[in-house]
């Protein structure tokens, strides 16, 4: 896979509790569970924004992580119209996030991120339009339409209510976006 700055790495990373709750509100690009996104820098860089916080990595560091933690595919995106500025702005304005805190309870408007919104935000900052748009976000079962027990644990530990149908994004529907070119990878 032939990365380029402003690409986009959507993933499912398997295992954690916090993952597959995050995969189990939304299905992305051809119905795959998807739980996270990174933006690539340059060609020896992504960043990302986890549970730790907004990072920078090297591409083979990355790709060791994905392996480590069993992933098995990726799916690569790409902005179907990239304005080589706007891209450079978007790349540019993301590298300033870089130890920047994660946004815990992911909402907006705060100095922190969660991984999809670093993403949409770096280039709703470099375009001046959301090519990654907000979405009422989702925190119930696609099934059952009830608000999965994880989430409503998750958000009684921070002291709020969870914020079902407030605006936000995911990695998932970001994946859906008409903006952008997705294919699939294999993992080796």
């Amino acid at each position: 896979m032939e990365l380029i700055p402003g690409d986009l790495i959507f993933q499912c990373v398997p295992s954690l509790d916090f993952g597959q709750a995050v995969s189990a509100v939304y299905k992305g690009w051809k119905n795959y569970p998807i739980n996270h996104v990174s933006l690539v820098l340059d060609r020896n860089d992504v960043i990302e924004a986890n549970r730790t916080g907004v990072e920078i990595r090297s591409i083979p560091e990355f790709q060791k992580k994905l392996i480590h933690q069993g992933q098995t595919w990726v799916l690569h995106g790409r902005v179907n119209t990239p304005s080589s500025k706007y891209i450079t702005s978007a790349v540019n304005w993301a590298r300033t996030q870089a130890g920047k805190p994660y946004n815990h309870n992911f909402t907006s408007g705060s100095k922190s991120f969660y991984c999809s919104q670093l993403a949409a935000e770096a280039f709703k900052f470099s375009a001046g339009k959301a090519i990654l748009p907000e979405f009422p976000m989702n925190f119930k079962d696609l099934h059952t339409n009830q608000t999965l027990p994880y989430w409503e644990k998750y958000y009684s530990q921070q002291g709020i209510t969870v914020p079902q149908g407030q605006a936000g994004t995911h990695p998932a529907t970001q994946s859906l976006s008409g903006e952008l070119s997705i294919t699939f990878y294999e993992l080796n």
